[in-house]
């Protein structure tokens, strides 16, 4: 069997809660926030976790693991990336036959840019949990979220909802 990995892509304090995204934030946001959180404490104890954190943020608060998955984040490794598409930075540390299962936020952005650069870098096992992401502009619709996983699968990616991951 392949190894497993799962990268936890933004779920820091500054995208996750508010410190960048804060305006978009509502009611709606917060309980799926704890549902995706909740998702991720699953599959993190199914495989090797990877944190991947975007640096935008002036705050070092803002640079944190958010507080569901902190502990988490303490034994697991975490790396940093500049800009949307992570997959440099995730393809320095994972071979290519690793299996990848990639969650966090946002969907329709640092998850579908990240995926497509794995897969253009010859990653081709990587599956999103669907329902271990979202993305902050899908507070009042979840329509973002779901037009960016379809666009996903429509290239080829797998994706899959956390109690199909065994």
């Amino acid at each position: 069997m392949a190894k497993r990995i799962l990268v936890v892509i933004d779920m820091q304090k500054g995208a996750a809660q508010g410190g960048y995204h804060g305006r978009y934030l509502n009611k709606k946001w917060w309980k799926q926030h704890e549902a995706v959180v909740a998702r991720i404490r699953v599959l993190s104890k199914k495989m090797e976790t990877i944190f991947q954190i975007h640096t935008d943020f002036r705050k070092k608060k803002f640079l944190e693991v958010v507080t569901g998955l902190a502990s988490i984040a303490q034994n697991s490794r975490v790396i940093f990336k500049g800009e949307d598409d992570g997959s440099a930075g995730l393809a320095e540390i994972i071979s290519k036959d690793t299996h990848i299962y990639v969650c966090g936020m946002n969907t329709d952005a640092c998850i579908q840019q990240t995926v497509r650069g794995l897969k253009a870098r010859g990653y081709y096992t990587v599956t999103v949990v669907g329902d271990a992401c979202w993305t902050v502009y899908a507070s009042d619709s979840p329509e973002s979220h779901v037009r960016a996983l379809r666009m996903l699968q429509r290239n080829g990616v797998r994706i899959l909802e956390t109690k199909a991951v065994r």
